[in-house]
């Protein structure tokens, strides 16, 4: 007899935080100007802080971090990418496909590295 139970896909699990990496000195408000002005965005400049609603129970937090990641192999890569702005996006692993869109506007957006908060800085995100 044929095992007639369905297998469920599993999905490879993504990190919850990603690292947005300009060459250019930009800010949160560069960032929110690269989305659909009628896109659920709630900005506080002076906090560099930005927030896309991406559902009922889902969002995105990004904020603008200092381009000091406290170690030496990670600030050997922001100096060879020539990184001068830094921002951390976070978000629940599970809700990776909806803030993947918004990912992406922001790679083609900038230039720099959309990439995970993992020792080698993969995935990256294009």
């Amino acid at each position: 007899m044929k095992n007639q139970t369905k297998r469920k896909k599993i999905k490879p699990t993504q990190p919850n935080e990603w690292f947005i990496m300009s060459r250019q000195p930009i800010l949160v408000s560069d960032l929110k100007g690269l989305f659909d002005p009628q896109a659920d965005i709630e900005i506080w400049p002076e906090l560099g802080v930005l927030e896309i609603v991406m559902g009922e129970k889902s969002s995105m937090d990004i904020e603008m971090i200092e381009t000091d990641l406290g170690d030496e192999y990670s600030n050997a890569y922001l100096k060879e990418h020539q990184i001068q702005a830094l921002f951390t996006a976070t978000f629940r692993p599970e809700d990776y496909d909806s803030a993947e869109p918004y990912l992406k506007t922001i790679a083609a957006g900038i230039d720099g590295i959309v990439c995970a908060d993992t020792e080698d800085f993969t995935p990256v995100v294009l």
